[in-house]
Parts: C-alpha cells; structure tokens; sequence
C-alpha cells in the first residue's frame, strides 16, 4: 500500500508528491534536459545546504546530468564538490567492474558523512534510487584508517593493518587497493583516494607520506595526512543491513527529484511501507519525514501542480535549441552542401540576435579564440552585432532561460537586467562536437608507454626461446638459487644443446632477448663454447649492414625529390587544434609536431604513423588534412572500407564545423550521379577534402591541386591498388597510418631509415577491455547485453557468416523482445548499409548484428560490449582489432570472446585466445604483435634475403643489429651491442664471492672499509649487487640490473638513480657500487673504449685500432691509480675517463 501518514504519495505510486510537511516544496515543471545542470546549481546554491542529492531515473541520466551540473556550479566560482554514487554491481559484471564502482561508492559515502563538516565543501552527489538504498556497510564499520606524519606505527604494524582491510600486497603499487612494501617504504592505494601514496618511515615513525604517479612510479610533493578506507568486500555480513542514508546524519540535506513519476515507477517498492511494523523503513518515507531538508521536483514535461500535494509551482522556463539551431543538409553533395550549412548558421544567428534584443544574454561555447572568429564571422555575414559573450565549453547541449523565476544567478559574466540567458554549444552553431571533460573518472591508474620491453622476464614462461648474446640460442628455466662456498646468488637458468645449462646472474640479464624466427617451428639449441654462433652472428651483421644501405638508398632518393613546402603554423592551425575535443597523450603532440615540420619541408613527406587502436590517429591525420586545405590545397583520404569511409566522412565533417572546407565522400555509397557531381566539383577545385574507397583511384578521379594524400591501412589494399597508389604519390605529401602495431623493437630499427611516428601512449583515463572467453550459451549472451543496455550502451554481436546472420539476429530479438536489432554485412546494398550504420551511430539500435565489417576504424563510444561467436576462427591481430572497437571512451568496456561446444581447439588457437585476454590494456597492440610473431613466426616482414639470417640470431637480435647499422652508415654515435667490458679488481659484481666486508652486517659499509684499510694498508674489496633485502622482488631487482646494464649516457644514470632512491628509499652500499661501475662502463663508452680493467695500481683501459686495440698509455706506461679506498679509487677512475684520456685520444 501507499504511504498514507503525509499524504506524500498517490495510492498507486504512478506519480510521487513531493511534499514536506510543514515546510512546503517547489515544482519545477517544463524544463529541458540539457538545462537540468543550470537549474540544480541555482537551487543548490540557493538554498544553501552543506549535502544536495540529485535522484535520477536511470545511471545513464545520471553520466549525462554530471557534467552540465559540475560546469554550473563552477561558473559560480565557489568551492563546491561533486560525486556520483554507483549503484550495486550487476551478475554480468567482471570482478574489476564490481571492484571500481565498489571503491567509488566508499569514497562517496564517505564524502556524504563528511560534508558541511568545517574545513569540508559543500558537496553535490548525483544517484539513482536503486544507488541511494542498494545495501550499504555500517558507518561505523567503514571508518577510515587515518594516517599523518609523525604517527607512531611500524611498517610491520601498517602492513597488518592494511591486510585486515583486504589490502592486496603485490609487486607494484598500480592501482586502489594494492600495496607494496619494501624496507622503509611503503606504498598504498587507498580505494576511495584519487592517487596512490608513499610513506616513508624513520624506524617506527611516519616520516613523510607523498601521493606518487602509479604510470612512472615517482613520487610528488609531500601530503600531511592520507584516510585509507577499508575495501567493501571486508565489511561481512553487516554490508546488507545499510544504506546511503545512513551516512546522512541529522544534517539538513536538500533532495532533487527528476522526473519523479518515472522513478516511482521504475522502483515502487522504495516508496511502499512494509507489512511488518518491526521493519525499519528504507524507502523514501524515511527521507520525507525529515524536518528541516528541501524538496524539489524537475520535470520535462508540464506536469499539473495538483498532483504534487502542498508544492508550489515555481518558474524556470527553460528549451532546447533542437529545431532552431544550424543544421547539416545532408542531402546535398559537396560544395551546394556547405552553401545550404552556411545558410543555416546565418539564421540561428540572426535568432540569437533577436533574443539579445529581449533581454536575454548570449553566452556561445568557445575553445579558443578561432572560434570567436568563426562566430564573429556568422554574425557578420547576418548583418548582425555579437553582443554576447564566449564562455568556456563544456554545458553540453545548447538551452535558452526565457524567465529565471526566483533562482536569478548570480553569475559574473551575467549582466544587470537579463531575464533569461541562452547557452550555444559548437554543435548548434558550429555543427561539431564541444570538448570533451573526462568526468566522472577520479582515480589515477596505471597506462604505462613502455608496452613491449626488449625482454619482460614477468612474461617468460618455462620452455621460452631465448638468445644470449654471447653463446646463441637456448631455452628459458626460470630464475634458480645457486649455493655456492661464498654464499648464494640468484640465476637464471639457461638450457643449451645436448641439456647443458648455464647459469646467468641478474646482473647480466640484459644479454638475453626473446627468440623470434620465420615460422612456428621450434629454433635449434646452441652449443656451449661453439664457434658456430660467432659465425652466424657475424653473417647477420654483415646481411644488416647491406640491408640497411638498401634502406638509405631508398631515403636518399626520397629526399632529392622536389615537393610543396607548407606554411608555417598560423593563428587558424593553433585554433583548430586548440578546439580537439580530448586532451592530446604526449604521443600525440610529438607526433603532430613531426608530420607538420615534414609538410613544411620542401622534400615530399612519407610518414608512416604507427598506432594501437583508439590512440587518436585520426586526430593527426586532421590537423595535417587542415594545413592543406588552408594553403589551399586538396587533399585526399584513402580508406580500406565504405564503413570506415563513411564514419571518417562524418568525423571530418564535424571536426572541420566552421571552417571554410568542403569535405566529401566517394565510395560505393555514393549513387552515379552523386559520384559524377563530386567529380565535376572536384576537378574544379570546390571541393577540399576528398574522403573515398578503392573508387578514388580510378582514372576518371581528378584533382584540380592535390597536395596531401592519407592512406588508412594500407597493407589491406591489393596489388592492383597499391600499383595506383604509387602513382598518384609521385611527388605528393604522404601520410601512411597503420593500427596493426609493428613489434616496437623493429620500429626503433627502421626509425632512422624510414620517417615514423610511433604513438605508444594510451589516452588519458581509458579503462582497459575486460575479456572474457566462454563457452556460449543464451545465459551469456543474456546477461552481457542486459548489462550494457542497463547502462545506456549499445552492443556489437559478431556472427561472421552471412548466410546465417539473419538466423542468428532473429534468435537475438526472440531473446530480447524489447530491444531494437540491426544486421549489417558486407553484401547489402551501399544505400542500406550506409543507413543502417548511421542509425546505430545515432542511437536507434541497441544491438547491432554484424560481420567483420566493424574490423577497422570505427569509431562509436555509446557502444563498449563485444560479443564475437567462434572466436576461435580468427586471428591473433584480428581478435585485437575487433576487441579494439569498444573501450574508446572513459567507460568500462567488455569482450566476450565465445566459442561453440562442438569446437576442438588447436593448441594455437588456445595459446591465442590466451594471449588475447592476457594482454588487455590499452596500448597492448605491440605486445600482440610480438606475441604474434611468437605464435607465427616473422615471416618475410623484412624480405626473402634477410629471413636465413633472422632464422639464425632471431628477430629481436637481427633488429638490434640493424639499428647499428643504419646508426654507422648515417654517420651516427652507436654504442656496441656488447657494452664496453668493465674488470675492477677490488669491485665484483654479484654477490655469491664472499668480500672481505659484510655489507648486510657493517652498520656503516664505508666507514668499515676505511677503518680497515687504514689498520692493514691493503684496499679492500667490495661488491656491487642489489640485495634482495633492498627489492625483495626479483623482477623488480632483475628490471633494475637491466635498465642499470642499458643506460648510454650519464643522464639516464643519474635519472636512474633518483628513481631507486624515490621508490626503494636510501641505497644501500652494494648498490652505491653497482652505479659506480655502470658510470664508468658508460664513461668509457662515450669516449670510445672498448675496456676498462683496474689490476692492482693499474689502470687499463683498451682502445679500438685497426691492428685489434691497444691501451690507452701515458708517457708509454699504464695510468696509475694512486688512491687506496674503494670510493676514491672508482672516483679517479671517472675524471679519468671524462678528462685525461679524450685528450690522449687527440694526440
């Protein structure tokens, strides 16, 4: 039954009263979504409570209202927090999807218990229903640890405690809910905290506690305190028996209710009294008999006033701006399109005009100040004065406030006597999408460039191929224990041919690269003590060197070529950029910088962009795309698919919304007179961007001044193609993008032979695609759509057969009655699948049934589900190409890779789907592409004459080697594959040879060994190690020894150095000396030595000459070292190295 005692709610719950008894309440009625943010700010402000709850129909109003609502309340200048509560985790969700939103919930739960407190801003949480009385911890039993500097507690004594709150210890600290100890140091992620934190401890004190970059694992500047909230799944059984409004308190808190009806009508057992009186209550009941607390309801519709008991109708009128603002004319072509657009734009200005002669300010959203041009330039053309204002973007959809009512703001930018004030977004004026804030995204996780490292020993399994440098080929055992007479000293364990093992320490584990060969089959083991690897070695060497000079020889006749040199940047490039709807990865800005300083260069460019997929090369390709079109030149985009034509069409479109160019599209798409309109237009220079198929290169396509050619995936166009292409380049700027990531290690090789961009950072806040590989079944498919779709999203079902598509989609709408499907392949008409793919962009599908016609390019972020039938039959790349369509926006995405009952897998097919749910974060692109050339070999990426010799040494070696050789023939600094070899007699590096002084047992290591050579008068040995009581974790301790043994300058030493000392505290002496001898190794190296060895008093250091080497000699005798302790001696080593011997060298 309805609650009756207030008379709040109407007996059937189809409406809910709002209603506070004795204090009265506001309706809202008529007021247009995209001006909810504006109005809730007002009232929020207005009524000035420390806590104001938004209560919204569904999560998917919840993500569009909390931007709008975080711009307002911004633009009023005050302090002013903003959070959203998640509701429960659904059964389709991945552990990490429960883990995130349970994590974002404590944090704000725990801010709604705090707010209005002193010291604490107003806060403004956004929910749903379901959210506010889904079950809860106690408060009590979710009260934070609170840590500061000074405290009194033991890293020992922190640790447990971190482990009662179902704190995971691991080797990193990346991401909430982890820690990770090591000696004095201690980092931990607290879950409802936006970044992680180090605290550093001074025995059993709390030194200092600093938040830290999970991505470089650097630390920041120092924090006085940290709250570490428990994780929810610690809570027990008491989780059950709370809610959100038990975080409330007694504090006056003021509720929106948006669109009410519908929320009582969703959930109309939140708004029932229980049968049994002994119940506590938990529906909003609860909440309205509350003295003291505001109600407000906020509809879209008018909405009679009687239907709310006791609440006052109030004024707000506020609308939209669908149907009056700028239009697209998409049933034009070219030129008479941009014409009918600007038409359009001139009008919505001369409306805009009309409503600042009411009354009403004009606030036009702007990204910089071309946009202020652009719209300057619409006024002008209207015969109309500006007198509005440019705001920052960032409101979402345009409104017009024709009447505040009561809740006039008090905004600056407002003036004196305004009635109402209009909001104009880029898309209403401009016809693009406005920038994009990444909300409600707060923590800070992990999205590390460093995606394929020369060697990651986490990754190597037992059985693994690898190549030692010196010896060859040989397999991986893992990481071994050797006990020895001087003690024990960690290994890895290496199989040779005819099972002979080698044992290599830590320290030298970076001669060892992973092994890659042609195909699948397995390499032939080494001999130990063999000549024979030094001859294949030497082979590749020489195969590379003449590979390499094929190389520059193809450059050098590149670069002699005469092209069109570009304009420098001008003040409309700048503003082009400035309006990127995202904020650009380091990657990108780098990458722009070097496509633009090769247009502006008078040799014609031939880029290759390399990038994984959703990593913004398409934002590239435009801003090069623009500086053509502005110098006016045409340019031309040429893609694999019509599907990926069309989306770029449309993107290009939107990006380029204000400007001066005409873009246009040439695919099978097009009807023949469409196609022969846009070839006539084409030919006599109105159009500026060309954007087609394989149907752009037909002869009878011709550009009037074609100056800029952009190929996407171009290893997917056939011969025949390829041989046009080639043509059409002759003399042209092109830029070549490819998503099917190269291996990193050959990229770096080739780089100084070939112009490429690599782009190995992944955007800003981007989760990784959680994957899953399953069985199928109707209860998997079931529960993964109704899990998207319960979000807003939209959802991708890959079925890669077209004769049984249409079975397969039906079996679906059985299955899903409510929900709308469409079919797209490959064999509909052009005018049907160009509709179909454009309605799903634009919402009015939820599932889209398909074939591998979504493989590359597209781009829709509404849709973040994968479902892919029989994963099993694709590729290793493609697999990352299908699952690289979702997870391009900040929500969390998911594959589902499954596969039919009847289906025996290979054991290649295992290994890839292994593969695919293994590498799952953004960026993992160049870990496929080695994990693929491992499953497939390399095949002939580097052609015929060069595959023996990659057989051989395997692929990462030969690229080593290639990269030296172009570093020789261009004349460059190289430093050897094998380093220059360092022998100090009084240093050994590991630590199984017993010293003379214990370093884990000296308090002081230095000292001791000064005391010691000052009571016997013999120098003291020492060792260079890193103890495992420094890292306890050997992959850590093995990335430090290799990172250590690949440094080339001193800088990257001495950027090495304040690293260690940042995340593992103090150095301990053995690793003091590991530094000292890896400076003195790069010393050597930079003034061209191939040796430094210390025999007592004397100083060798061996010099390359063409009769073998010699030593570096003063006055034809061995430099003498002349200090006895072990630092100053290493130190005399360096200035000898760094001063005297460059001026031997000259003589």
């Amino acid at each position: 039954m309805g609650i009756s005692a207030d008379g709040i709610f109407s007996s059937d719950c189809r409406n809910m009263r709002v209603a506070r008894p004795g204090k009265g309440s506001a309706f809202y009625p008529d007021v247009a979504q995209a001006a909810w943010g504006v109005l809730c700010a007002r009232i929020a402000r207005a009524d000035g409570a420390g806590l104001a709850i938004a209560v919204l129909d569904s999560a998917a109003e919840c993500e569009f209202f909390y931007p709008k609502l975080k711009y307002f309340l911004e633009l009023d200048g005050k302090p002013f927090e903003i959070r959203m509560l998640p509701g429960p985790p659904r059964a389709a969700d991945s552990d990490a999807a429960r883990f995130d939103a349970a994590c974002e919930r404590i944090g704000t739960l725990r801010a709604m218990a705090d707010a209005g407190r002193e010291g604490r801003p107003q806060l403004f949480a956004v929910a749903t229903a379901e959210a506010l009385f889904a079950p809860a911890p106690s408060p009590s039993a979710a009260v934070p640890l609170e840590i500061s500097a000074g405290m009194k507690i033991s890293p020992r004594e922190l640790r447990e405690k971190l482990a009662a709150f179902g704190y995971y210890n691991e080797t990193l600290c990346e991401a909430p809910g982890q820690f990770a100890a090591r000696g004095g140091i201690l980092d931990v992620y607290p879950v409802s905290a936006d970044a992680p934190v180090r605290i550093d401890f001074f025995g059993d004190e709390i030194d200092a506690i600093r938040k830290f970059d999970p991505d470089t694992q650097l630390a920041d500047a120092k924090i006085f305190s940290a709250a570490i909230d428990p994780i929810p799944e610690t809570f027990g059984e008491n989780g059950g028996a709370w809610n959100a409004l038990d975080y409330l308190g007694k504090r006056r808190t003021d509720w929106i209710f948006f669109e009410p009806s519908a929320i009582a009508a969703r959930s109309p057992d939140l708004f029932l009294e229980p049968e049994d009186g002994k119940i506590r209550h938990r529906g909003f009941g609860e909440v309205f008999a509350r003295a003291g607390d505001g109600f407000f309801a906020v509809s879209a519709l008018e909405t009679p006033a009687e239907s709310f008991e006791g609440a006052e109708k109030k004024i707000f009128r506020a609308d939209g701006l669908d149907g009056i603002s700028a239009i697209d004319a998409d049933g034009e072509i070219g030129g008479d399109r941009f014409e009918s657009e600007t038409r359009s734009r001139i009008k919505f200005a001369e409306k805009l005009a009309d409503w600042a002669e009411e009354g009403v300010d004009v606030f036009i959203a702007s990204d910089g100040s071309g946009d202020e041009r652009l719209a300057g330039g619409i006024f002008e053309a209207a015969g109309k004065k500006f007198k509005g204002a440019f705001v920052p973007s960032g409101f979402g959809e345009g409104f017009v406030v024709r009447d505040f009512g009561e809740l006039r703001p008090d905004w600056k930018i407002l003036s004196k006597g305004a009635a109402g004030a209009a909001f104009v977004g880029p898309r209403e004026l401009f016809g693009r999408r406005q920038k994009t804030r990444l909300e409600p995204r707060r923590r800070m996780l992990s999205r590390r460039a460093q995606v394929d490292q020369l060697l990651d020993f986490s990754e190597l399994c037992e059985g693994d191929y690898v190549v030692h440098l010196g010896h060859g080929i040989c397999r991986y055992h893992g990481v071994a224990k050797l006990e020895t007479d001087g003690g024990s000293e960690e290994a890895i364990k290496l199989e040779f041919e005819d099972g002979a093992m080698l044992y290599l320490p830590l320290h030298k584990s970076h001669l060892l690269s992973r092994y890659i060969g042609l195909d699948k089959r397995h390499p032939k083991l080494s001999r130990l003590d063999s000549k024979s690897w030094t001859k294949v070695k030497t082979a590749a060497e020489l195969a590379a060197l003449d590979y390499a000079a094929e190389l520059l020889e193809m450059q050098s006749r590149r670069e002699i070529a005469k092209g069109f040199a570009f304009p420098e940047d001008d003040e409309w490039q700048r503003d082009f950029e400035d309006s990127f709807e995202y904020a650009e990865t380091p990657d990108q800005l780098r990458a722009a910088a070097e496509v633009k300083a090769d247009m502006e260069s008078e040799k014609p460019m031939d880029r290759l962009l390399c990038a994984d997929v959703g990593f913004g090369k398409t934002e590239i390709a435009m801003r090069a795309v623009f500086k053509c079109a502005m110098s006016g030149k045409q340019a031309a985009v040429l893609c694999p698919t019509t599907v990926l034509c069309q989306q770029h069409f449309m993107n290009f479109r939107r990006r380029f919304g204000g400007y001066p160019i005409v873009v246009e599209m040439l695919s099978r798409f097009r009807s023949k007179a469409e196609a022969d309109k846009i070839k006539a237009q084409l030919a006599a220079g109105k159009i500026d961007v060309l954007i087609g198929t394989h149907a752009m290169l037909s002869d009878s396509v011709v550009f009037k001044d074609l100056g800029l050619l952009v190929i996407d995936e171009e290893h997917r166009f056939g011969v025949r193609h390829k041989e046009k292409i080639k043509k059409l380049r002759a003399g042209l700027d092109v830029l070549s993008m490819s998503a099917t990531p190269i291996p990193r290690t050959l990229y770096f090789a080739m780089m100084g032979a070939r112009s490429m961009s690599l782009m190995e950072t992944p955007p800003k806040d981007r989760f990784p695609v959680e994957t899953f590989v399953r069985e199928y079944s109707p209860e998997t498919v079931r529960s993964a759509v109704e899990r998207e779709v319960a979000r807003g999203g939209q959802v991708f079902y890959l079925h890669n057969r077209v004769k049984t598509i249409a079975e397969t989609a039906e079996g679906l709408r059985k299955m899903f009655p409510n929900l709308r499907i469409g079919v797209g392949h490959g064999q509909m008409s052009e005018q049907a699948l160009e509709k179909l793919m454009a309605d799903f962009i634009g919402g009015k599908y939820d599932i889209l049934v398909c074939t591998t016609i979504i493989e590359s390019g597209l781009d829709i972020p509404n849709c973040n589900t994968i479902i892919i039938e029989g994963a099993d039959k694709f590729g290793l790349a493609q697999l990352y190409q299908l699952r690289g369509r979702v997870g391009r926006f900040t929500r969390r995405s998911y594959a589902w890779l499954l596969l039919h009952r009847h289906a025996g897998l290979v054991e290649s097919a295992r290994k890839r789907l292994g593969a695919i749910r293994q590498y799952n974060k953004p960026g993992a692109g160049f870990r496929i592409a080695t994990r693929d050339l491992q499953l497939r070999g390399c095949g002939n990426l580097l052609g015929a004459k060069q595959s023996g010799h990659i057989a051989g040494v395997g692929f990462d070696l030969y690229c080593a080697l290639l990269k030296r050789s172009i570093s020789l023939l261009r004349g460059e600094k190289t430093s050897n594959v094998l380093r220059a070899r360092v022998n100090l007699d009084f240093v050994h590096l590991g630590e199984g040879e017993k010293a003379a002084v214990d370093a884990s047992q000296a308090e002081n290591y230095f000292q001791e060994i000064r005391m010691r050579e000052i009571s016997d008068g013999n120098p003291e040995k020492v060792r260079a190690y890193i103890p495992e009581s420094y890292i306890p974790q050997t992959q850590l301790r093995i990335d430090l020894y290799r990172r250590l043994s690949m440094a080339s300058s001193e800088r990257e030493l001495d950027a090495l150095l304040a690293e260690a000392k940042d995340r593992f505290g103090a150095l301990p002496d053995p690793v003091k000396f590991c530094f000292y001898a890896e400076r003195i190794r790069v010393l050597a190296e930079a003034a061209g030595a191939l040796g430094v060895e210390a025999q007592g008093e004397r100083l060798k250091v061996l010099l390359p000459a063409p009769n073998g080497g010699e030593y570096a000699r003063i006055g034809g005798h061995f430099p003498i070292l002349t200090k006895r302790r072990a630092v100053a001696k290493l130190q005399e080593i360096e200035k000898f190295l760094k001063y005297t011997l460059p001026s031997i060298r000259k003589q």
